[in-house]
């Protein structure tokens, strides 16, 4: 991920999804990045257009900004934004996690969000409305991201997005890996075994040695290796270390797609107190 150019912005109009208007308006500031805003109609909609159903709310950037909106009729949202986001070529998708009417069972929990970073070919910063609140300025407390891995090569796409965004904003990189139960055939491949004394040393070892074959591996502060469910550990580093967003994929090892890493960052987005970016393996 170079540059952030183009920015896709989904919105319902609820006050819900516009809630996360602020932090693509200030991500586009950042990056001097155009912003597509998007409704996707419900087919009832007599007219999606009319001033009850407008971009108004949206219109305050505080600073120009270059925009398109745009409205779409469709039966699948998700699909909906996919398609936009590939025919804008945009760089990022940034939404909230809940929404109204019959939307809602989209936007929230098992959602609208979690479809779209499942199948999106580019990273979407998705902000868990109810817990996060964006403040005045979003980008100007961006110090502390988290970068979080299974080890697996697949997992490492996410890097490079909290890279940019750390480089970006001169944030501090974090690096967390969670030893869970059920995976030692993972380590034993790694030539590691979970009932050796020095078995946490050994994967500590690992993930250093994961985190310099990425390319700006260089600009990690700390990494850290945990043992624990993974969301859990993941959402409890996030609270303790002050994290301003977490960067995942969406997929880890092979085999454990969906079982594993799609649940866990799934669950992640659900109850991280703090945005998250996410990255298709």
């Amino acid at each position: 991920m170079a540059e952030i150019r183009t920015i896709l912005f989904p919105t319902d109009f609820s006050e819900f999804s516009n809630k996360a208007f602020p932090f693509a308006a200030e991500i586009a500031k950042a990056f001097g990045a155009k912003l597509v805003l998007m409704h996707v109609a419900e087919l009832e909609e007599a007219d999606p257009a009319n001033p009850a159903h407008s971009f108004a709310p949206l219109s305050d950037l505080g600073e120009t900004i270059e925009t398109e909106r745009v409205v779409i009729r469709g039966h699948a949202p998700y699909k909906d934004i996919l398609d936009l986001s590939r025919a804008k070529n945009c760089d990022l998708i940034v939404m909230a996690t809940h929404g109204r009417s019959s939307l809602s069972q989209f936007f929230l929990g098992g959602s609208i969000a979690e479809e779209v970073a499942r199948f999106s070919s580019i990273p979407v910063f998705i902000v868990k409305i109810e817990a996060t609140e964006p403040a005045e300025s979003y980008t100007g407390r961006l110090k502390e991201i988290l970068f979080t891995t299974d080890l697996s090569e697949a997992s490492a796409n996410a890097f490079p997005h909290a890279a940019l965004f750390a480089g970006k904003f001169g944030a501090k990189l974090f690096v967390l890996h969670v030893i869970e139960e059920g995976h030692s055939s993972f380590y034993e491949s790694k030539g590691l075994n979970s009932g050796d004394a020095d078995f946490k040393a050994g994967v500590e070892e690992l993930l250093k040695q994961y985190i310099s074959s990425l390319p700006g591996g260089e600009a990690v502060t700390s990494a850290h290796v945990v043992e624990g469910r993974a969301e859990d550990e993941i959402v409890r580093f996030a609270e303790e270390h002050a994290i301003d967003l977490i960067a995942i994929s969406m997929h880890g090892h092979t085999g454990l797609v969906e079982e594993i890493i799609g649940t866990t960052t799934d669950r992640v987005i659900r109850h991280s107190h703090c945005p998250v970016i996410t990255a298709r393996g």
